[in-house]
This record gives C-alpha cells, structure tokens and sequence, in this order.
C-alpha cells in the first residue's frame, strides 16, 4: 500500500479541521453506524460530538471501501500482499472500533478554538503541553477504550481504540491508524 504523500495529508488535515469548525454541517451516518455497534457501544457512540460521529463513520465506511462486495474493484493478490487477510473487510469488531476510535476526546468537550489548536499540534509535542484539549487528544485512545469497557462493550473493541495511535505488531490496530491518517 502505497503511504500518503505529506502534501496530501496536510490537505486532508486542513479539510478535516474546516468540517470541524461547526457542529451544525456534520452529517453522521447514525443510524449505519448502530446497525454495526452494541446497544452499549452505541450509548457511547451517540454520547460523541456530531463532527467527531461523522468522521468515525467516514473512516468505518473506508474500512468497506475497497472490498465491499469482491466486485470489480476487489483484488485479492494487492489485499494479501499489504497483510490482510480476507476476512478483514468482514471484520464486525475492527469495524465497530473504527466507530469509536475517537470516543476517548468525549471526556472533554472541545470549543472551536481549541479543536482547531489541538488539531495543529504535532503528535510529538503533545506530551509537552499541559493545555487540556492537547492533553485529551493525546491520551484519548486510552480513555475511549475505558469508556467502551465500562459501558459494557467488547473487550476486543476496547483494545483496538487503545492500540489505534500506536498498533505495534496489530494487523488489525494498523489498518484503523492507516484509514484515520487517511481521513
């Protein structure tokens, strides 16, 4: 799989952080999304910012993307060679992390102006900085997969949203880094 070029990541950083700027312009995909989530993973997900619920449900369609069906666009060699296997497009809890990847920043909701500097900030740095929203941006896989266990989720959820920043050896955790960096 080919890596995002830097150019175009900064655009889609910029792009995210425009829809991001009003609640009200979010379009989440509510009822798609909690056809695929628990009734306790689905308390979680409706607890979520509107723009965050939207972006959760573009990078859990992108996870269907490429191989929805097997149809014309399916190719099982490129799929197999990039370290998936074929049931990972079928995957109900990679794609019920990748609803919730973000659940962890709803332990602090975020003014405009703090989404936007937060957004700005350079994952490296953030362990430098005591500003609050740096802070939940930084450690939010770690509260979501928290927030998931004590409302009753899936374990093996929980563990995807705390390894979606840093996968490690996780096929599965990798594949939902590589779809949020790509969203």
């Amino acid at each position: 799989m080919s890596r995002t070029k830097p150019l175009s990541k900064v655009a889609g950083k910029l792009r995210r952080l425009g829809q991001s700027l009003d609640e009200a312009q979010a379009r989440p995909d509510d009822l798609w999304a909690l056809a695929h989530l628990s009734p306790a993973e689905g308390r979680v997900y409706l607890s979520l910012d509107a723009r965050d619920r939207a972006h959760a449900c573009r990078v859990a369609q992108a996870l269907l993307r490429p191989y929805p069906d097997r149809g014309s666009g399916y190719r099982e060699s490129e799929y197999e060679d990039n370290g998936y296997k074929d049931s990972d497009y079928k995957d109900n809890e990679l794609l019920a992390a990748a609803l919730l990847h973000d659940c962890g920043k709803a332990a602090r909701r975020y003014r405009v102006h703090e989404r936007v500097l937060a957004g700005l900030v350079p994952h490296w740095a953030m362990p430098y900085l005591s500003f609050g929203a740096v802070q939940v941006r930084l450690h939010h896989p770690e509260y979501g997969a928290q927030m998931v266990r004590e409302a009753g989720g899936r374990e093996a959820v929980a563990a995807l949203i705390a390894q979606h920043h840093h996968p490690g050896d996780n096929v599965r955790a990798q594949r939902l880094h590589q779809l949020d960096e790509m969203e």
